[in-house]
């Protein structure tokens, strides 16, 4: 896998003593949705075991796009990782992130759905400033404790293994291990355990400890 760009989303305050970081809040800066704790989540793009993109359920992808007869101006700056709009269909805009740029042509990542796609030029628009304050809506983990067969690359094989296993659920329960609680650079891709799952989504339900309750207990098929 290609190594990933530093990305903090915390720095040292300026002209103080203190300890404590602060949020980088910089217009280029677009914070991701950090999860520490156990959450439901739908798989939209699989790369490798080491490379899965999911997006929570209550995502608001939906809400963060443009009508494209409302397309603001095109973008003239294309550089790489610049964000931008660009169409995901005939009717609307949805938020990217430019990977690289090669003969006219813009290789993108749709932040909020964890896809990528190649786009003419004349496709990218500027994105509008409200559409910064929003976090990636999709989010990169990896498989933990898991690693390819030859200890270093994994195959397609694998790779189309691991795509058939997760199609046969409507969505996964994901488990960040507890030593990725403390990272603090969006390069870094956090491990998880995932859980395929099927059955009616039960995202409220919680035992007299704060505990979620097992999704078995309510009938949830974990059995696949």
């Amino acid at each position: 896998m290609k190594p990933r760009s530093s990305s903090p989303y915390l720095r040292k305050k300026d002209g103080t003593l203190s300890k404590v970081d602060e949020l980088i809040n910089d217009k280029n800066k677009i914070h991701r949705i950090r999860c520490r704790l156990n959450y439901n989540a739908t798989v939209t793009n699989i790369i490798s075991p080491s490379e899965i993109w999911v997006r929570i359920m209550n995502h608001i992808a939906d809400t963060l796009v443009i009508p494209t007869s409302d397309a603001p101006p095109l973008e003239t700056e294309l550089i790489e990782r610049k964000y931008v709009m660009t169409p995901l269909n005939e009717d609307i805009l949805v938020r990217a992130r430019i990977i690289s740029v090669e003969n006219a042509k813009v290789f993108l990542r749709l932040i909020d759905f964890g896809t990528t796609v190649w786009r003419d030029e004349n496709a990218i628009f500027k994105m509008t400033d409200k559409l910064h304050c929003f976090p990636w809506q999709s989010f990169v983990v990896l498989l933990h404790g898991v690693i390819p067969k030859d200890g270093n690359t994994w195959s397609p094989e694998e790779t189309d293994a691991l795509k058939r296993t997760l199609m046969g659920f409507d969505y996964v329960w994901v488990q960040p291990t507890i030593f990725d609680n403390f990272y603090h650079d969006d390069a870094d891709i956090p491990r998880v355990s995932l859980l395929g799952m099927n059955g009616p989504l039960q995202q409220s339900i919680f035992d007299v400890n704060g505990s979620r309750v097992s999704p078995e207990i309510y009938g949830m098929d974990r059995s696949r």
